[in-house]
């Protein structure tokens, strides 16, 4: 990493976080007219059910969803992405197990979309999709049941980067993986997890357990 003052300027393209199902992050911004990621991603396990890597859910009903997640095959057909807003869509990406993939993805209010290394699949093209207002939340998701208003769908991934877009091209957050014990100018980070380049601030883990960090070779 390089730095100037206390802004992450330069990051090592190998360097992850992974989840192993209660940790995540709240990004802070809800994005209800949808948004744009871009993230690097490998997948650790084959789904039994929905992995979210980003998204937000609303507490009530119509229950609005604004998320990018990863399918079991016996919902999609297929282990690919899985776009939702208040309907759903299946891309016609095939992912696997232990592949790096370099990802961007759209929710926008009319469309949806998901591009694989550089390759192209839209999603849906149907208009006045509403999307939740609540905060975009990184390896999970919060939906309401008729008890709790819970988080479900953990992701089991390493996640590289996550760069994250209005429509009209705002980066609103920039986060890439910084180790427990790293120094950010006059900063010290207490735990493994998130350090976001726009606000030049740090994001820990707001559920249990620790994010491991780590290095591909």
């Amino acid at each position: 990493y390089w730095f100037i003052g206390a802004c992450l300027v330069g990051a090592d393209d190998n360097v992850y976080l992974e989840s192993t199902g209660t940790q995540y992050i709240d990004t802070g911004i809800s994005m209800p007219q949808g948004f744009v990621s871009d993230f690097k991603i490998t997948l650790k396990e084959i789904p039994n059910t929905l992995q979210v890597v980003i998204g937000a859910h609303s507490k009530d009903s119509p229950f609005y969803r604004n998320f990018v997640s990863i399918s079991p095959a016996d919902w999609c057909g297929k282990v690919t992405f899985f776009i939702g807003a208040y309907d759903h869509y299946c891309a016609n990406i095939k992912l696997e197990k232990n592949a790096t993939m370099y990802i961007r993805a759209g929710t926008a209010t009319d469309a949806c979309f998901v591009e694989k290394n550089g390759s192209m699949d839209m999603v849906c093209t149907q208009s006045h999709l509403q999307r939740s207002e609540a905060n975009l939340y990184l390896f999970n998701i919060n939906v309401p049941d008729s008890v709790r208003y819970h988080l479900a769908y953990p992701a089991f991934v390493k996640l590289f980067d996550m760069k994250i877009h209005t429509l009209t091209g705002e980066l609103m957050r920039h986060m890439v993986p910084v180790p427990s014990g790293m120094r950010i100018g006059d900063f010290t980070v207490p735990e493994n997890g998130m350090w976001d380049i726009v606000e030049q601030r740090f994001y820990g883990n707001d559920g249990t357990g620790e994010f491991t960090y780590g290095v591909d070779e």
